[in-house]
C-alpha cells in the first residue's frame, strides 16, 4: 500500500487498518516481548496510557493505536499528530511514510516536510520520498529549492519527464505555488521544447 507515481502522478494512499495493525504487531514483537506486563487498570481516557512507557517502541506503538482511534473518529488532525509522535520515536521507513501521508492529508506542509526529510535519512534513494521533498518546497514557497529537488529527479536513475513535473504540480500544489517552480526549470533548459511545453501545460 505504499504511494504509488504513475505517469510522474503523486497518488498517496494510507495503510490498511488490518496493515497497521500487523506493523503494530511486529513492533510489539521487536521491542516490548519481554516487558513485563502492566497490572490491570480502571478505564482511562484517550489523553495517557495507565502507566509510563518502558521504552520508545512501547511510546510509538501507543501513538498508532491513538492515531487509528482517532482516524476512525474523523479526527484527521489528531491521527496526524499522534502519528507524527511514532514516527519521531522509530526507525521503520514504512511507519514514516505512513505519519508522512497523514500528515499531508491534513495539509501539515511543515511537519510532513520534517517527516519527509526523515524518510530521506533512512531510505535516502526512495524516489517517492524525493517526490515529496520536491513538492512540500514548492507548497512551502521554497521554489527554488523545489526545482533543484525536481533537477536531480530529471537526470537521476529513475529519471522522469518535465511533463511529468508538470502533471505533478498541478495535481499537489496550487498555480502560484507551482509555475515559480516550472519557470526555473524552464530557464535552466531553454533550449528544451519539452520544458517549455510542460511549462505551458501547466500555465
Amino acid at each position: 500500500c505504499s504511494p504509488e507515481t504513475p505517469s510522474g502522478r503523486l497518488l498517496v494512499k494510507r495503510m490498511s487498518i488490518k496493515t497497521t495493525a500487523a506493523v503494530i504487531l511486529a513492533l510489539l514483537l521487536a521491542g516490548c516481548a519481554s516487558s513485563p506486563r502492566p497490572p490491570a487498570a480502571g478505564p482511562q481516557t484517550d489523553a495517557a496510557p495507565a502507566e509510563p512507557f518502558k521504552s520508545p517502541s512501547q511510546e510509538a506503538i501507543y501513538s498508532v493505536f491513538m492515531g487509528e482511534l482517532a482516524l476512525q473518529r474523523g479526527d484527521q488532525q489528531q491521527a496526524a499528530s499522534e502519528y507524527a509522535r511514532a514516527a519521531q520515536l522509530s526507525e521503520d521507513p514504512s511507519l514514516i511514510r505512513e505519519a508522512l501521508v497523514l500528515a499531508y492529508q491534513a495539509g501539515n506542509n511543515q511537519q510532513a516536510w520534517q517527516l519527509d526529510q526523515r524518510w530521506l535519512k533512512l531510505s535516502p534513494n526512495d524516489s517517492v520520498a524525493r517526490q515529496f521533498q520536491a513538492i512540500l518546497a514548492a507548497r512551502l514557497g521554497r521554489s527554488a529549492d523545489a526545482a533543484g529537488y525536481f533537477e536531480l529527479m530529471l537526470h537521476g536513475p529513475k529519471a522522469i519527464s518535465y511533463l511529468s513535473i508538470s502533471e505533478l504540480l498541478r495535481q499537489e500544489a496550487s498555480a502560484e505555488q507551482g509555475l515559480p517552480v516550472m519557470q526555473q526549470l524552464v530557464e535552466a533548459a531553454p533550449q528544451s521544447a519539452d520544458a517549455h511545453y510542460a511549462y505551458a501545460e501547466l500555465a
